[in-house]
């Protein structure tokens, strides 16, 4: 993650935005329902590897990194796929942020607080 520096209320609300809200709306919205067709099953299978493949660049720079992106991509395109709800990809996005930025959050405050 890009070091963000973060010394007040007001950055860390703008962190929040920026690293946990934000993002699995954007990218959901745009990895997943734009860039999926339905039109048939081997467009499905296309256009979910390049959907996945995109989402992998914009997160690694490094081979193994965009395989590794991928694979994590992987659930976020089935659930897509399964349920043609953009919103299950997009919360269990959301939950992943949580649970990995949460930790920075909370830290910050911590510093904030004292």
């Amino acid at each position: 993650m890009i070091s963000l520096k973060v010394d007040n209320w007001f950055e860390l609300i703008l962190f929040i935005g920026a690293t946990i809200i934000l993002p699995p709306i954007v990218e959901e919205a745009f990895y997943r329902k734009n860039l999926t067709s339905f039109a048939n099953k081997e467009i499905l299978i296309l256009t979910t590897l390049f959907s996945m493949f995109l989402y992998a660049l914009e997160h690694a720079l490094t081979m193994w990194g965009i395989l590794l992106c991928m694979i994590w991509a992987l659930p976020l395109s089935i659930s897509y796929i399964k349920t043609k709800n953009v919103y299950v990809p997009m919360t269990a996005h959301f939950i992943c942020n949580i649970v990995v930025n949460g930790i920075t959050v909370v830290g910050i405050c911590r510093f904030l607080l004292h």
